[in-house]
């Protein structure tokens, strides 16, 4: 199924961040991506307490070894204090991409007062980051 194939492949992505954290070359290491885009497969590692937790420690691992966890399936709601620690720790690490103007941003904080942007379009988006936001340019 999908999901088993998905979980299998997310297996071999978490073993691929242990052994990066262990390499001593890991300068020279290619960048890896994992891309969950299967809604039903993250609503159940999102559901299960130890698939979570997991996925939440390689987020917070994965700056730091050339590697990228990509969840299109987030959506920009406000994180409740139930919601899973997969969507915490992306909250938590300030890591990702809004494809919406900055002032329906629900999903991370933002200090201080934001304004709309009337010239944000279909073409462009927010790229949030520990130390803040920027407006990124997207090209098809």
């Amino acid at each position: 199924s999908d999901i088993s194939e998905g979980m299998s492949l997310l297996s071999d992505f978490y073993s691929e961040i242990d052994d990066r954290e262990e390499a001593e070359n890991a300068d020279e290491l290619s960048t890896i991506i994992i891309v969950i885009n299967n809604a039903e497969l993250f609503k159940s590692i999102c559901m299960d307490k130890l698939q979570s937790k997991e996925l939440a420690n390689a987020i917070k691992r994965s700056n730091s070894l050339k590697s990228f966890v990509l969840l299109p399936q987030v959506e920009n709601q406000a994180v409740g204090f139930n919601a899973s620690d997969v969507i915490k720790a992306i909250r938590d690490e300030k890591s990702g991409i809004l494809f919406a103007p900055i002032t329906e941003n629900k999903f991370y904080e933002v200090a201080g007062r934001v304004k709309m942007d009337a010239a944000f379009d279909k073409t462009m988006a927010y790229r949030f980051e520990q130390s803040g936001y920027s407006k990124i340019k997207i090209f098809e």
